[in-house]
């Protein structure tokens, strides 16, 4: 399902993650992003990925690690970027920590470190696989 969230995102069809997400999903930002939430619900999370989506021209995202941590799946991800008015291209390198029910995403937190991605989900120094 983390799989199939990246994918859609790259695709730019948020109707279809929607449709991954619990009633009650809540989402977090990284320490320090501007909009750090939470944001509640499917139609703000939603909402917070096309916000981030008209900063830039280009954005795609590859998982580069995924972990299993109880109800939780532990990721990294590389987030390559164009921005929209500077052309300007970055990587950044982003961990978060999804929590499932009922076969839907009902947490995301996002953070800059592994560990604090692996300590959200109460894996803290989990093996890498």
């Amino acid at each position: 399902m983390v799989r199939e969230t990246v994918r859609l995102l790259n695709a730019g069809d948020l109707d279809g993650l929607r449709q991954l997400l619990h009633p009650e999903i809540a989402m977090w930002g990284p320490t320090g992003w501007p909009e750090s939430g939470p944001m509640v619900g499917p139609d703000a999370v939603v909402r917070q990925f096309e916000r981030i989506g008209e900063d830039f021209e280009e954005r795609h995202s590859e998982i580069v690690e995924l972990t299993r941590a109880g109800e939780w799946v532990v990721g990294g991800l590389q987030w390559h970027t164009r921005g929209r008015g500077s052309g300007i291209e970055s990587t950044a390198e982003l961990w978060f920590a999804h929590r499932f029910r009922e076969g839907r995403i009902v947490e995301i937190r996002w953070f800059w470190k592994r560990d604090d991605a692996l300590g959200a989900a109460g894996a803290e120094g989990a093996p890498r696989p």
